[in-house]
């Protein structure tokens, strides 16, 4: 076998299998003068891994086998079977597993679960068990999951706090289109009609249907 140039030869592990991994082919990665393998897992995910931590067994799966433990983990306290379980356990696929529905707006844009959530137990007593009617928000739509980015929110509080709002300035303050329709009582479908159709005379139609709005209540 011939190795790209700048690389050592060390021995090939070329269709070997350790543990849940299985090496595919040597991996362009550098670091430490170390040989870095490309392996398949069983569950199908990839992971890119040394000679020595495959051999020493420090590495046994592209992640899966630790999130399984966790799983098992959190099974023995109990709470696998309820909503604070399961928004944790589907906190982890989204930003871990490619094959999860939702990863390439989670794991796959950047959004990473902090090393204490890993554990159920920690995460349990940071945010305390899920309050009926609400769910998991992120605070800073673009930030990671973590005790301080995080809180149980309503849908409406959530609806709110999506990255893809757009927002109005409205008497000197910021609201999203369903706040403002909220405040004003107009419904939402035509304040948002007319910030696209109109967007030049958007607060003059704003003040306008507050005034209806107004004027229907006496």
């Amino acid at each position: 076998m011939v190795w790209p140039k700048g690389k050592t030869q060390a021995k090939d592990l070329i269709g070997m299998t350790f543990n849940r991994l299985t090496v595919i082919e040597r991996s362009e990665r550098k670091s430490g003068g170390k040989a870095w393998w490309r392996c398949q897992c069983e569950c199908g995910g990839t992971a890119v891994v040394t000679s020595w931590d495959l051999k020493s067994g420090h590495t046994k799966s592209c992640g899966c086998h630790n999130a399984s433990n966790r799983r098992q983990k959190a099974l023995s306290h109990g709470y696998n079977r309820t909503p604070t379980y399961y928004t944790w356990s589907n906190m982890l696929a989204r930003c871990s597993n490619p094959k999860a529905s939702r990863y390439e707006q989670y794991g796959g844009r950047g959004i990473a679960v902090c090393d204490r959530w890993l554990s159920f137990e920690n995460f349990l007593n940071d945010m305390g068990e899920r309050p009926e009617g609400l769910s998991l928000d992120r605070i800073d739509p673009d930030g990671g999951y973590s005790k301080e980015n995080c809180r149980w929110a309503s849908t409406s509080q959530q609806s709110n706090n999506r990255r893809n709002n757009v927002f109005v300035d409205y008497e000197g303050k910021r609201y999203t289109i369903k706040q403002l329709s909220d405040l004003l009582d107009v419904p939402y479908e035509r304040l948002r009609y007319a910030l696209r159709r109109y967007p030049d005379s958007w607060l003059k139609f704003v003040r306008a249907a507050a005034a209806m709005a107004e004027g229907g209540e006496q």
